[in-house]
């Protein structure tokens, strides 16, 4: 039997102890995930607000190694999500991990604005313009 498609609502309801639930994100919503540990889908709906998607995953030393992790699924994972979810938490009450603030945003959007003119304009990388 081939493995459900993350869409396919009658596959997951075939499957012991699984289900297909829905989280719709509004505007200001974060959506953060670690795809390793289950199976998970993200789809973008129109919209006229911005968003901004950022993915990050891990690295192995080599492709055979990655593909291996990204095709298994079991007990022997749960510590690993244990340690992720502890180190966040972590993280975030020591607010090392926080959401900028809108003006933090529009700051750092400023200067990559103010850096891409630079750089347009003296035909040089953006490291050559002053800050």
């Amino acid at each position: 039997s081939r493995e459900p498609s993350v869409w396919d609502q009658d596959a997951w309801e075939g499957l012991s102890g699984s289900c297909l639930t829905e989280v719709p994100q509004t505007p200001g919503s974060v959506y953060l995930s670690s795809p390793a540990l289950f199976e998970h889908g993200v789809a973008y709906e129109p919209s006229e607000e911005a968003t901004l998607a950022l993915m990050f995953r891990l690295a192995f030393p080599s492709s055979e190694e990655s593909l291996r992790f990204n095709q298994y699924r079991g007990q022997d994972l749960l510590p690993v999500g244990e340690t992720i979810a502890s180190c966040l938490d972590s993280a975030v009450a020591r607010q090392q991990l926080r959401m900028p603030s809108v003006d933090e945003v529009q700051a750092v959007e400023a200067e990559l604005r103010a850096a891409m003119i630079c750089s347009e304009r003296s035909g040089a990388s953006t490291a050559s313009c002053e800050r």
